[in-house]
């Protein structure tokens, strides 16, 4: 937990994680992260966790959540938003 308190405090660390990961999510590489390849992520995720496949609905959802500027797609800025996010979620705080 202190490792990740520690990356949430240097912008640049949280950046490379949110690039590697956006990178990957993005397998289409439009340089956004549309509606499929969320939901894609989500159910690996869920798969990974063995936990139950979000619905459709859960996934539309996240996607409108992340989606701050409501373009329709989920731009590096939004995506590291959420990765910084789920960083602290993890780091407890």
């Amino acid at each position: 937990m202190a490792e990740l308190r520690e990356i949430l405090k240097d912008d640049h660390k949280v950046r490379q994680i949110a690039i590697a990961a956006f990178n990957t999510v993005d397998t289409d590489k439009s340089g956004f992260i549309d509606l499929d390849e969320l939901e894609a992520l989500m159910k690996d995720m869920a798969g990974q966790l063995n936990i139950q496949a979000p619905t459709k609905l859960e996934v539309s959802n996240a996607f409108k959540e992340i989606d701050a500027n409501k373009d329709k797609k989920i731009s590096l800025e939004e995506f590291t938003v959420m990765v910084r996010e789920i960083i602290r979620l993890m780091a407890g705080l």
